[in-house]
């Protein structure tokens, strides 16, 4: 083969490597693009589910304070505050993009366990075990998962029941636990409708957010327990901390 020949040949599978990197090129921006526009919907899709907590909560508590208005003003007083904080939170919450300390989340179901102690008196028991909460977790995840303990649990029982909320830390994750001694259901026929959907519009949001699980357990007229699992290194190395994540 003549050197002519040969430079020929090399031109010709220059080109061709130009040609393919050149179509490498406009795969992976076609790729990148996709990824943002999925991210962008997914973000989208979570501000929707957000917005959409079960407003039935904020009819009832305006009812109990009209009610108390007239049969105990203080109380009434201290319920219109207990709102004002809670609509606060939720406000505060709604402007995070990501993730929120946990500490946040956490204070704002005790102001809304404190509303609804209100409304139910001693039928309605909180007990809280908090050995950490220094990790990230979607904004308002785990007020569905608190409000179907009270609506789908304990108050279903005449004489109430206590509602828990713990949280600890394994070397991998970060565990938040919601249980209550309610009644309970047959797992071989789960709940459906509004308490399947929150339940499942929870699980989605923790999944696209922070890799999140929830897994839960119940049994007839022994109560339920709702498990969120966090994990503490994501994929490509990600970790659920101060560092990485911020609080929107």
């Amino acid at each position: 083969m003549t050197s002519m020949a040969t430079v020929q040949i090399l031109l010709i599978l220059l080109g061709m490597g130009l040609a393919l990197a050149g179509v490498i090129r406009q795969v992976l921006r076609r790729e990148r693009r996709l990824k943002e526009k999925e991210q962008e919907l997914a973000e989208k899709k979570i501000a929707l589910l957000v917005s959409q907590i079960q407003p039935h909560f904020l009819y009832n508590i305006l009812g109990t304070i009209q009610w108390l208005c007239e049969k105990d003003p203080k109380k009434a007083q201290e319920a219109t505050e207990q709102l004002s904080h809670f609509l606060r939170g939720n406000m505060d919450s709604l402007q995070s993009v990501t993730t929120i300390p946990a500490a946040r989340e956490l204070e704002h179901i005790r102001c809304y366990l404190n509303l609804e102690s209100i409304r139910f008196g001693e039928k309605l028991k909180t007990v809280y075990d908090i050995e950490t909460s220094d990790f990230f977790l979607p904004a308002l995840c785990l007020q569905p998962l608190v409000e179907n303990a009270v609506r789908h649990g304990v108050t279903k029982r005449e004489e109430g029941g206590t509602i828990t909320v713990q949280t600890r830390q394994t070397p991998e994750a970060y565990v938040v636990v919601i249980a209550d001694d309610g009644v309970g259901f047959d797992p071989a026929t789960p709940p459906q409708g509004g308490q399947h959907l929150g339940i499942e519009n929870v699980r989605s949001r923790l999944a696209a957010q922070c890799g999140g699980t929830v897994t839960v357990e119940s049994e007839t007229g022994v109560g339920t327990t709702v498990t969120v699992r966090l994990p503490k290194k994501r994929k490509k190395g990600r970790r659920n901390g101060h560092a990485d994540l911020g609080s929107g």
